[in-house]
């Protein structure tokens, strides 16, 4: 046989007849028959503040007794009231509401802090994540301000103070000053994002000192910025040296600096040249041996003896008596007229070293003017 009833799923509580349809057998007597299907609401269960409460369909309100877990620490969740209300055609609650929630710290409401939210029958309080900026600036030798790069943004739970210095920034040729006046080093992070912290950084100062050779100063040491020139002193002085310059460069400047005078020896920038002495002869009255040898001449080119050795000749002033064993004189008189030997007054002329070299140039031009009258006389005799 078969069973049915008219209930189907969903339908609203309430009796439901069933309906059993008898079948036949053999040597059996079957006979059909009706019954009635109750269907009655079941048992609601609620979970409220982790606390389990059957719903009857009437209204309930619960104290909330949140503990702050999972707040920043320190803040507090005031006490809240959760009321359930209202039911459906299948007698389901169709209201859940919170009383008002108040988030502490301390005496300071920061409720704005947090995302409050009723999803699903589920109460969620939330941190919200909010944005703040940390400005830098550089601070030159003047004590001047300018901005460095773009200003860092960062997320924070709102509500939480924040330290400048956890995003500090390392920039060459500069150190942070935490002391300087215009610094805010710290803030309390609101939900609106305006919190602005600022770090200055101040350009490092260095020493430049220029020494000489012995390690005497030259002028004042220089405090020179990061990046700029020393001023190089007068150039010094070391007897028996040449100043060639400095040992090494004092353009930007990136730290400390020693800088020594160089130097180079007289003698190694242009050797001497040794002097020229000449030969002075030990016997100031010697006098080199002239004899010129010439042709024989006819006459009127002078006196010949001897095949044509010149005896004396009168040249120009000149007076050179070969045989007679006299020293060569030189006079102004006129040409062609013999000078006798004249003593030379005292303190005049030239003293008796210089003679030899007298001497000398005399017999050179001699033998010159000889020549030349040879010559003149060949001409001559030839006309």
């Amino acid at each position: 046989g078969d069973i049915s009833t008219t209930y189907k799923k969903g339908d609203a509580p309430g009796e439901y007849p069933i309906t059993l349809t008898a079948g036949s057998a053999d040597n059996y007597d079957v006979q059909g028959g009706t019954a009635t299907l109750t269907v009655s609401k079941a048992p609601l269960s609620i979970t409220i503040d982790n606390a389990q409460r059957a719903w009857t369909g009437s209204e309930i309100s619960v104290d909330l007794g949140l503990n702050g877990e999972g707040l920043v620490p320190g803040h507090k969740v005031s006490p809240a009231t959760i009321t359930i209300s209202g039911t459906d055609d299948k007698q389901y609650p169709t209201k859940l509401d919170v009383s008002e929630i108040t988030i502490w710290d301390g005496d300071n409401d920061v409720t704005a802090n947090y995302k409050i939210s009723l999803t699903q029958g589920s109460l969620q309080i939330e941190r919200k994540m909010t944005d703040f900026k940390v400005e830098h600036y550089l601070v030159d030798e003047n004590g001047t301000a300018t901005p460095h790069g773009v200003p860092g943004l960062h997320a924070k739970t709102a509500g939480e103070t924040v330290s400048a210095l956890d995003y500090a920034r390392v920039i060459e040729g500069y150190t942070l000053n935490s002391d300087h006046m215009d610094s805010i080093l710290e803030g309390y992070v609101a939900p609106d994002g305006g919190l602005v912290l600022r770090l200055y950084y101040e350009i490092n100062i260095y020493t430049v000192t220029f020494i000489n050779w012995d390690d005497t100063l030259l002028g004042d040491s220089q405090r020179v910025p990061y990046g700029g020139s020393a001023v190089a002193p007068s150039a010094p002085t070391r007897d028996g040296y040449t100043f060639i310059g400095w040992d090494m460069a004092f353009l930007k400047i990136t730290g400390s600096l020693v800088i020594r005078a160089q130097y180079r020896l007289i003698s190694q920038e242009s050797p001497d040249v040794p002097p020229v002495t000449l030969p002075v002869p030990t016997n100031p009255s010697y006098v080199p041996p002239v004899t010129p040898v010439v042709p024989d001449t006819t006459a009127g080119a002078g006196t010949t003896t001897n095949a044509g050795i010149v005896s004396s000749t009168t040249i120009a002033g000149i007076l050179t008596p070969l045989d007679s064993g006299k020293e060569v004189e030189d006079t102004s008189k006129t040409s062609g007229t013999m000078i006798e030997d004249e003593e030379t007054p005292e303190g005049s002329g030239d003293s008796g070293v210089n003679l030899p070299l007298i001497i000398a140039l005399g017999a050179v031009g001699l033998i010159a003017i000889v020549s030349s009258s040879i010559i003149f006389a060949k001409r001559r005799r030839r006309a």
